[in-house]
């Protein structure tokens, strides 16, 4: 800001002025007062800037989460999961699966009981796949009625035994 930028140049002259005024003998006092003064007031704007770049921050890192988590499961969106394939690809060894999750006739839940229940019954397929994740695995939503699973590390045969594992809990769940 303005007040910031005049705050340190006058700290600047003053301590350039106090430096002349010992070369020269003159009175140090009035000088130190005002330094101590001017110091004082830039640690508190410093103080101030630190605090509203925190607060930036955390808003920032807020808006960032809320942008990659989809708002009826809670989990990672398709944003996410673009970031996380990314990040996979580029960094995990490989094998990596990729498990494709749809559920069937959610459309039909959705239109003869609601919106509603149909939030709900994405969320109890999220707790059924998500008790069943491996450290490590990503449970993303990547539309309406599909999931995506990552799965690093994983190869065909155990991606089916997952895969299949999945379908199990969700068919199994109690569906009241």
């Amino acid at each position: 800001s303005p007040a910031l930028v005049h705050l340190v140049l006058d700290v600047c002259r003053t301590r350039e002025r106090l430096w002349l005024e010992a070369h020269a003998g003159g009175n140090l006092i009035p000088i130190l007062h005002r330094l101590t003064d001017l110091l004082v007031r830039l640690s508190w704007q410093g103080m101030n800037l630190a605090a509203e770049t925190a607060r930036q921050a955390m808003e920032h890192h807020s808006l960032r989460e809320e942008s990659r988590t989809d708002p009826i499961t809670g989990i990672g969106n398709r944003r996410a999961l673009d970031e996380e394939l990314r990040t996979l690809l580029r960094f995990s060894p490989l094998p990596l699966a990729m498990v494709l999750v749809d559920v069937d006739r959610f459309a039909s839940i959705n239109s003869r009981f609601g919106h509603p229940l149909g939030d709900q019954v994405l969320r109890g397929v999220t707790d059924a796949l998500s008790a069943h994740l491996r450290t490590g695995d990503k449970l993303l939503r990547f539309g309406s009625d599909q999931f995506v699973l990552l799965l690093p590390g994983t190869g065909d045969a155990e991606a089916r035994g997952v895969a299949e594992r999945m379908s199990r809990a969700v068919r199994d769940r109690a569906w009241t």
